[in-house]
């Protein structure tokens, strides 16, 4: 209470509108404090001031923002723009490409290769596009980020200032006195609001009773009504809130205001502080009980809540009562933590004019007394409060009555819709299995005397035991001994399961439970005519579930199968066919109550019954684990029982078990294979593929025919002791489904001796016989035999390992019998004979050993077809492995030992190369596979049901080394190599072009190896054969990182090549994931990792290109510069011949004359390209990595000009004067690539060589010019090569003289002499010096820029010449 003094003794001193008042006066004091107020009234306005700067930075940052969002739309717009403008430059690609395969499809042999190629170039052309579309994305959203950084720091700097402008305009000392203020301002118009809101909510209770007693054709008026009633409380709502928050905000700004003063008069307001203390116990009567208004008022923080779903109310459909009762229950939610009423009631509680009145009454002597509420003022509002507590409970009755209301009609049943399982014909309907069968019978009443020998059986009957010899079944008497008690029944069954249709109910909310009567309407009508006929209607139908709408009943459909029966037809051809004209229909019907409370009956639409066949196969086991003879094609994993004795008794046996084991319940070891029949046309059935009965009815996807499993043991005596084995098993519970290896004693089963006492059982071969029920009718009988071992499951045999070579064609293993001794039959302790005798290699139908990967303590077969496609990947994925077998393994003779004349098997794993690839990719470059022996003998106890045999490859690849450098084609210690045109000849015969002898350009770059040709050493580890030598092959290509780049005259060059990616010869994609080499030195490691095809990727790059674009343009373009760039080529590529072309494009010549290239400068020549030289194998295509396979090329300039150092002008002398003319021939000195000199100045009086005069004519320089705009000087303080000599002097001018353009009527063939000479210095011309002004006191230098023109483009030089004052010469 001390604190709300304070809060009032700061408003009145800051000034605002609120007046403190009570018993005690304190004006006197706050006049004191006025002065103070005063003194703190600048320090105000600079705080104003401050506020209103911080205010204008968040403007300008907010137009900044605005500036950017308006940058990041319009790039997104461009974003959009692309994507389209690039889909249809894809369509038009690919249909172009359609067209061409469409082509290629009908032309003749002759013409496919060029069609091939038209395909080819527009493939890679859609490629090039998806990849520069890639870029462009990149680039686009790269620029977006961006903005969107920039809006993130702008946001971030606008939230800075506003806290500083919060943290000016609020203080600690303030914030309950602007809390008070806020809730008395908002106080009125929140009751206002309320009001109307609960005024529209008893109007919409109205309405909704209106709804429950008019018809369907009015409800859409009232819900109008009811809309235009909430639309108008929202528009009233948004008025007050509008009011509310302006109100609000001028309470803040007034606190705002109030802050620097109130802080500055704290010191002052001391003496008011303690007399308010004084006044604390009166001031505490005066306020009376805040704290009852502020519960009275808590409702008002539920009015959004209340608001929202009022609006859901009136929305509501009284069709789906249930969703309006739902919104109830929320409107219930909503209660008060202190007040046990809900937001409806107490907002009731204050729909009267009266409280309207009488609480703005109250409410504005609050405002004017101060602010505070009296004792009377909260007596009075408690008073209304508890006047209209009855009338609020009346009405969340009638609320409550009234959704009860809307509950009943949310939960009668109103219609059902079927929903089809599948269209037959066009029509709805749903798949009705049942079972056909014949049943079987005992063959004989086994009456005592029958039989000399018998066993007598659980059943009362006794039967003849069996003989077995050596493992066979004695052929006398097989009357006698039959292989079956039983034989089959000429009797047709027919089960009839109970199958699930499912309804859509309407409304989704009804209430059908079991107790529902339901009833199946059925019919078998003609397809054309309108003839029908009305079956029994015996079908039982049961409920099984309604849950979110939908309805599932369980039906039989006995009457359909009956009266096919009767028929005596196929029950499928008769239901099902189209050329009977007869379909079977029907409907569900379900008796429900309407909302009188009378009877009525809610029919579902008609939908077809289609009936499918299923017959019962064969009776066969679960699993992998046990076996026969008799394999299924369907379920290969799960093969059939035996149907007779005498098979059982002939073959190996089936399932192991341990003679101390656990007792083996048969029920996991026995299902029941069955088929489906379906019509598929009007003359045709299809049935299925056997499939495991138990288990697709675990799953649910069978419904139940009854099928029940019975075992009985069998006897049967075995050679000539006649010694009987299945006394030595017992059933190990009442039901008879399980069985455990037990003792004999007295030549009788001891079913107390069990277990560890169970030891004499091994080897022992027990046959249990099983018989499968349908309806309690016998369908099928089969026969397991056991067998008791001491040990049961695998053995795992030891490693073959070997290394494999990584060869076109594969590579192979074959072991030897010494190996097999020592990894396998040393481990199982057989000899050769028992070991063949025992065991077989377990193989496909192509003789070739199935393999199995370890997972965790299984092996795991990857090719079983009962593997699901998620299975195998999920497997493979663990494995680390991207195949399910690793080449074949199969079983051939020793080739050492069949020599000797014995015959023995051993394994041989032969290895593709393609497989070799993927075992090299992974950890160690190995991969171990199993493949299995299982067992196979009849008479003889084995010691394992299989022997695993791991058989490890571990893959190694050819590195090379490139073959020896011929030395002398090198330079920069042995690591660059160079182009250079034809070395000149007189002889010209030879030269495609006699006037331009170096066109074309071609350098064969095999002559840089020694002996013209890359060699490969693979070294002494890798056997490389010399046949096998014969099958490698190399080629050159274009590397895929160019490393030439410059910038010349403000125009950006740079190399590149159209593929930066290595392909896997087996997949077809980027082994680097899509991402461009960067480094060749890369490529040597991806060759080795993968299967490196040669004819794809980076190994077809056979032109060099180059992008040219100027230095602003390129800058502004920024990340997307070579969108913007152009393209020109520089040279081509044969690698058939391995010949490079450098192209005669301006560009190409213009960047090769741009670099000095003879002997002395050859690192200066810059210009050049990486080529790179792959080996790979012939047959496949697959590259060898090669160490060190990627070299420079360096392009040399064919001729070079050199400028003469000591050349001079003399001023002032006369025009013909030589000291006034200089031959332009005599300003330079011409060098080849070789740095041979054309003709060179004879020193002394030595004679002048012209003997290399005529490379002049063979190199075909038909052009020199001066450039005199060009001419620079660093007379009068002017700098060479910037200065122009124009600018300095106008009197001073140079004039070329003859020179241009000129041709050469000699011949290269003829003895170059001084006429020769002569006659080049007429072509080159002269350069003349005038001056026409004073005559110069000191020299200066000029720059004078010259070009010659020649077979590959134009050399640009220049030379300084002295200019010498008259008379200093």
């Amino acid at each position: 209470m001390k604190k709300f003094f304070r809060l009032v003794s700061m408003l009145a001193v800051a000034g605002l509108t609120f007046a403190y008042t009570s018993c005690t006066d304190y004006s006197k004091d706050i006049d004191e404090n006025k002065s103070q107020i005063d003194a703190v009234s600048s320090e105000l306005a600079t705080a104003k001031q401050q506020i209103e700067s911080l205010k204008t930075d968040v403007s300008n940052l907010q137009t900044a923002k605005a500036e950017a969002e308006k940058a990041i739309s319009a790039l997104q717009t461009s974003l959009k723009d692309l994507q389209t403008k690039h889909d249809a430059d894809v369509k038009a690609l690919e249909a172009e490409i359609s067209k061409v395969k469409a082509d290629y499809a009908k032309a003749d042999e002759a013409v496919k290769a060029d069609l091939q190629k038209k395909i080819d170039a527009l493939t890679d052309a859609l490629k090039t596009a998806e990849e520069n579309h890639a870029k462009e994305l990149k680039t686009v959203n790269g620029l977006i980020e961006e903005l969107q950084g920039s809006v993130k720091t702008i946001n971030g700097q606008i939230e800075t200032i506003n806290k500083t402008l919060e943290t000016l305009a609020t203080k600690q000392e303030l914030a309950d006195v602007k809390t008070w203020a806020e809730t008395t301002l908002a106080t009125k118009d929140a009751v206002t609001e309320v009001i109307t809101s609960v005024s529209v909510l008893s109007q919409t209770f109205e309405a909704a009773k209106k709804v429950l007693e008019q018809k369907d054709s009015t409800l859409t008026e009232d819900i109008k009504a009811l809309n235009a009633k909430l639309t108008a409380l929202e528009g009233q709502h948004a008025s007050d809130v509008a009011d509310l928050t302006t109100k609000i905000g001028e309470a803040k700004a007034a606190a705002a205001a109030a802050q620097t003063t109130a802080n500055e008069a704290k010191t002052a307001a001391a003496t008011a502080q303690s007399k308010a203390d004084q006044a604390e116990e009166h001031a505490q009567k005066a306020l009376g009980d805040i704290e009852t208004l502020k519960n009275a008022l808590g409702v008002y923080a539920e009015n959004g809540k209340l608001a929202a779903t009022i609006k859901a109310l009136v929305n509501a459909d009284s069709l789906a009562a249930v969703d309006v009762a739902k919104k109830y229950d929320e409107l219930k939610a909503l209660r008060l933590a202190d007040s046990t009423w809900t937001a409806t009631e107490l907002a009731k509680k204050f729909n009267s004019s009266e409280f309207e009145s009488k609480f703005s009454e109250y409410l504005q002597k609050a405002v004017e007394k101060d602010g505070i509420v009296n004792d009377s003022i909260a007596a009075n509002i408690d008073r209304l409060r508890k006047e209209h507590e009855s009338s609020l409970k009346a009405l969340t009755a009638e609320v409550n009555t009234k959704f009860s209301a809307l509950f009943s009609i949310a939960k009668q049943l109103k219609s059902l819709v079927f929903v089809p399982e599948l269209y037959v014909d066009g029509i709805e309907a749903t798949e009705y299995t049942y079972a056909k069968y014949n049943a079987m019978k005992l063959k004989s009443s086994g009456k005592t005397g029958d039989y000399t020998e018998y066993t007598e059986y659980g059943d009362g009957t006794k039967r003849p035991t069996a003989k077995v010899l050596n493992g066979k079944w004695l052929e006398d008497g097989l009357e006698k001994y039959p292989s079956a008690p039983y034989r089959g029944s000429v009797i047709n069954y027919f089960t009839n399961p109970l199958s699930v249709v499912t309804y859509k109910m309407n409304p989704s909310t009804a209430d059908v439970t079991e107790e529902t009567p339901f009833a199946l309407v059925t019919y078998d009508k003609e397809y054309i005519k309108t003839k029908a006929s009305v079956n029994d209607g015996k079908e039982e139908v049961k409920f099984v579930s309604a849950n979110d709408g939908e309805l599932k009943v369980s039906f039989d459909a006995k009457s359909f199968d009956q009266n096919c029966e009767r028929q005596n037809a196929n029950t499928i051809n008769y239901q099902n066919s189209i050329k009977e004209n007869m379909v079977s229909i029907f409907a569900l019907q379900a008796k429900v109550k309407n909302e009188d409370g009378q009877d009525t009956t809610i029919t579902s639409d008609f939908a077809r019954l289609y009936l499918s066949k299923l017959e019962f196969e064969n009776l066969a086991f679960t699993g992998a684990d046990y076996s026969s003879t008799l394999e299924c094609t369907g379920k290969t994993t799960q093969d059939h029982i035996y149907p007779t004795l005498k098979e059982a008794v002939e073959n190996a046996p089936s399932v192991y078990v341990l003679y101390n084991g656990a007792p083996l319940n048969l029920d996991d070891v026995v299902t029941t294979h069955y088929t489906v029949t379906r019509q598929t046309t009007v003359d045709e059935y299809t049935k299925s593929a056997h499939r495991d009965y138990d288990a697709d009815r675990a799953a649910g996807t069978i419904d139940d025919f009854k099928v029940k499993y019975s075992y009985e043991l069998i006897d049967y005596l075995v050679g000539t002791n006649e010694t009987s084995e299945s006394q030595h098993m017992a059933f190990s519970d009442d039901a008879k489904t399980t069985v455990v290896a037990c003792n004999v004693t007295d030549g009788k089963r001891d079913e107390s001796l069990t277990g560890d006492e169970a030891r004499q059982s091994v080897g022992r071969r027990p046959i249990v016989m099983v018989k499968m029920t349908v309806d309690g009718r016998l369908v099928k009988v089969g026969f397991i035999k056991f067998e008791i071992r001491e040990q049961v499951g695998y053995k795992t045999a030891g490693e073959f390992e070997s290394n494999f070579h990584f060869y076109c064609g594969g590579d192979y293993f074959e072991a030897t019998w010494g190996q097999m001794v020592d990894k396998i039959l040393k481990v199982t302790g057989d000899t050769r004979e028992t070991f063949s005798k025992n065991y077989q290699l377990e193989t496909n139908n192509d003789k070739v050993a199935v393999q199995y990967f370890k997972v965790g303590e299984d092996f795991i077969n990857l090719n079983n077809p009962d593997l699901t496609e998620a299975q195998v990947t999920a497997l493979k994925k663990a494995l680390g492995i991207d195949r399910t077998s690793f080449g074949n393994v199969t079983e051939e003779l020793d080739s050492e030992e069949s020599q000797q004349g014995t015959t023995t098997s051993v394994l041989r794993w032969n290895i593709g190369t393609e497989d070799l690839s993927s075992i090299y990719k992974l950890d160690g470059h190995k991969v171990t596979v199993w493949v299995r022996y299982k067992s196979t003998n009849v008479t003889t106890t084995t010691k394992y049901d299989g022997i695993y045999v791991p058989l490890t490859a571990v893959v190694d690849k050819p590195v090379s080394k490139v073959g020896v450098k011929f030395s002398n084609y090198w330079f920069n210690n042995g690591e660059s190599a160079k182009i250079n045109v034809e070395v000149p000849t007189k002889d010209l015969s030879k030269f495609e072009d006699k006037k331009n002898p170096t066109r074309p350009w071609k350098t064969d770059i095999d002559q840089v190896w020694d002996g013209n040709k890359p060699k490969f050493d693979f070294g002494e580890n890798y056997p490389l054969t010399i046949n096998r030598i014969d099958q490698y092959d190399y080629k050159y290509y274009f590397a895929p990182a160019q490393s030439y780049s410059d910038v010349i005259d403000g125009t950006y060059y740079e190399f590149f090549v159209d593929n930066a990616y290595v392909y896997d010869k087996y997949t077809n994609k980027s082994v680097t994931d899509n991402t461009p080499i960067t480094d060749n030195a890369q490529i040597e490691t991806l060759e080795l990792g993968n299967a490196a095809n040669v004819n794809a990727g980076i190994y077809t790059n056979t032109t060099l290109k180059c992008y040219y674009i100027t230095t602003e343009l390129k800058t502004a373009a920024g990340k997307n510069w070579k969108s913007k760039a152009s393209i020109a080529t520089i040279a081509t590529l044969d690698q058939t011949t391995g010949v490079v072309t450098y192209d005669e494009g301006a560009v190409a010549k213009f960047l090769l004359n741009e670099y000095i290239s003879e002997p002395t400068q050859y690192t200066e020549a810059n210009l050049h390209v990486q080529i790179g030289v792959t080996g790979y194998m012939k047959d496949c295509g697959i590259a060898v990595s090669l160490n060190g396979s990627v070299y420079p090329y360096y392009f040399l300039r064919p001729i070079n000009a050199v400028p003469a150092t000591d050349k001079y002008f003399v001023d002032s002398e006369d025009q013909q004067a030589k000291e006034s003319n200089i031959n332009l021939f005599d300003l330079f000195t011409f060098k080849d690539w070789r740095g041979k000199v054309f003709f060179e100045e004879p020193v002394g009086e030595a004679e002048p060589d012209y003997a290399n005069l005529w490379y002049f004519m063979f190199y075909n320089v038909n052009e020199v010019n001066v450039d005199i705009d060009g001419i620079t000087t660093n007379a009068s303080g002017g700098e060479l090569g910037k200065t122009l000599l124009s600018s300095k002097s106008t009197e001073i001018n140079l004039t070329q003289i003859g020179g241009g353009r000129f041709e050469w009527k000699a011949t290269v063939a003829e003895t170059w002499g001084v006429n020769h000479y002569n006659g080049v210095l007429n072509k080159f011309g002269k350069i003349h010096y005038h001056n026409n002004g004073t005559p110069i006191d000191s020299e200066f230098t000029i720059r004078v820029p010259v070009s010659f023109t020649y077979t590959w483009g134009t050399i640009r030089s220049s030379v300084d010449i002295k200019i010498l004052p008259l008379g200093s010469k």
